[in-house]
């Protein structure tokens, strides 16, 4: 039997977890709700899902699954890949959303879920998953590979590998809810407006990311029309 649960599978079990707990906050936070993105605009800017408040049509947090690769995965040690997507330009596509809707809000979802564990452990699935901000990445894996995230039982994790090898931090939703009561990250939503990246606006955040200049100048040939528009994509 395969120990592969589907990605859709996770994202909409622990998606049910994360609405659920954010509504639990009260206030505002009880009207949120979770928009679903359709293949083109996933394409476009790398999520799978997010988590809206209708009282101002915003992201108020967006994520990216991964389910875990079993051939790569060892004893503890649970393996996923980012930048697997056709183009292999996900992670940066990720990146450039962070960059519009605020670092603290674009996250990976790795879940330590396979189809043995999934039965024990329903239904509190977000307490067996862990979440990386895009931004907290190191600049290497900003590129046009594929890169393997091992990822221990305790949510840390402990290589990030490609042609380079490297580290960053992981988080449990618990951290994430509580940057939701900070009142700085309130304000920052409350001012969030429309806005469309320029191609000088991108190359200039990238360089300063510390992306290799081939690497931009790439990416912005592919993407030089690169714009994001907030609230509901229709």
């Amino acid at each position: 039997m395969s120990l592969v649960v589907s990605e859709k599978t996770l994202e909409l079990n622990v998606g049910e977890n994360i609405i659920n707990r954010i509504r639990q906050l009260g206030g505002v936070f009880q009207r949120t709700f979770i928009y679903g993105f359709n293949m083109r605009y996933e394409g476009r800017i790398g999520l799978d899902c997010a988590i809206n408040l209708p009282t101002n049509r915003m992201f108020l947090l967006a994520f990216q699954f991964k389910r875990f690769n079993p051939q790569r995965s060892r004893m503890n040690i649970w393996t996923f890949e980012i930048n697997n997507n056709e183009a292999r330009d996900q992670h940066l596509k990720l990146l450039v959303t962070s960059y519009f809707l605020g670092f603290d809000r674009v996250y990976y979802a790795f879940p330590l879920i396979n189809s043995q564990n999934i039965h024990s452990i329903s239904p509190d699935f977000l307490n067996n998953t862990c979440f990386v901000r895009v931004a907290d990445f190191p600049a290497y894996t900003f590129n046009f590979t594929t890169h393997m995230v091992f990822l221990n039982t305790n949510c840390n994790i402990t290589r990030i590998m490609s042609t380079n090898s490297g580290n960053t931090n992981s988080f449990k939703f618990s951290d994430i809810l509580k940057l939701l009561m900070k009142e700085e990250f309130k304000v920052a939503l409350e001012k969030l407006n429309r806005k469309v990246i320029t191609k000088e606006e991108l190359k200039r955040f990238l360089k300063e990311k510390g992306i290799d200049e081939n690497i931009i100048r790439e990416f912005l040939a592919r993407n030089w029309r690169f714009k994001i528009k907030f609230g509901l994509f229709i």
